[in-house]
């Protein structure tokens, strides 16, 4: 904004060029970055924008080209992306960590999805009580992915992990890590990923009363019999 309060250039972007690590708790704000026309304030928490990415908590007007840690407590947004996100945001994050968002839906949209496969190792996801699903996908094959370690607890909403169908492969082939407390799952991996399990190294799920299967078939899959070794648990 100008000193009259006037917008100067909207497609104008701030970049946070050496920011590695970004952590905002305990804040129940609705957006990292937002302002209005018209008018001299920044406005950091509000309900309403004239942007186009008004329902995500950050916005095509900020870029965070070199993050590599990001965590986030309390926030009242319902997405953190949308498919506007710049495509030099968040490429290099490592570690993200969510907790007390009760109305975040979504971990990320997969065109998103797509660009965390290729950097994201650590996910935790805590109390986030509106999320059903952890991965999305379009369908298409992501070539590499580095996420190792899922720590997943108190998610009332959870039925999946991620979908039963419409993957053509295992989105997480490097997964070793596992652990799941208190979500209402009742199966916690699609049964064409019994191959990936043998890999795992550490599984630990607690106070999960609906689990039935650790691998397991969706509706409309025709279940055979599959053996699942866990050859990487000592």
């Amino acid at each position: 904004m100008d000193e009259e309060g006037r917008d100067e250039g909207t497609d104008d972007i701030i970049e946070f060029p050496l920011l590695k690590r970004l952590s905002i708790m305990d804040c129940p704000t609705e957006k990292f970055f937002s302002y209005t026309h018209g008018k001299k304030e920044l406005i950091i928490n509000t309900s309403e924008s004239q942007d186009v990415c008004s329902d995500s908590f950050f916005n095509q007007k900020v870029t965070f080209p070199n993050l590599r840690e990001m965590e986030i407590t309390s926030a009242r947004c319902k997405d953190l992306w949308n498919n506007q996100t710049s495509t030099n945001s968040f490429c290099k994050l490592e570690s993200l960590k969510l907790e007390d968002c009760d109305n975040l839906q979504h971990i990320a949209p997969s065109q998103i999805w797509k660009r965390l496969q290729r950097c994201l190792k650590f996910l935790k996801v805590r109390s986030c009580h509106s999320i059903e699903i952890i991965y999305e996908s379009d369908g298409t094959v992501t070539k590499s992915s580095k996420l190792r370690s899922l720590n997943l607890r108190s998610l009332e909403s959870l039925r999946h992990i991620w979908p039963y169908d419409g993957l053509p492969s295992v989105p997480f082939p490097k997964f070793s890590s596992i652990y799941v407390r208190s979500c209402p799952l009742e199966v916690l991996f699609p049964a064409f990923t019994a191959e990936f399990l043998e890999q795992i190294e550490m599984l630990e799920v607690r106070c999960c009363k609906n689990l039935e299967l650790t691998a397991g078939y969706g509706e409309c899959e025709e279940a055979t019999e599959t053996t699942i070794t866990f050859s990487g648990v000592n």
